[in-house]
């Protein structure tokens, strides 16, 4: 149920979309190559207007989110969810 990684509109499609839009922008922008993340991929791409500032924002937004909520499951760690 709380599969973050794997599950529709997750850490995986955000590293596809970092990983698709690096191959298509970085031979124009060398820079991209670089990048180390999807958040500095994704702030290089606001930056140079290649992706709308209300999506870079917004997949920005999702990736923060989901990384605090891995941190918060890891924490919990494997009894998270059971009442006892």
């Amino acid at each position: 149920a709380y599969d973050l990684k794997y599950a529709r509109g997750g850490l995986m499609d955000l590293d596809f979309l970092w990983q698709y839009f690096l191959l298509l922008h970085a031979a124009e922008h060398p820079p991209l190559a670089d990048a180390k993340n999807s958040t500095e991929t994704l702030s290089l791409l606001g930056e140079w207007q290649l992706l709308p500032a209300a999506e870079v924002r917004l997949l920005l937004e999702a990736a923060q989110a989901y990384t605090s909520l891995l941190h918060i499951l890891r924490l919990a760690g494997p009894h998270a969810g059971n009442a006892h």
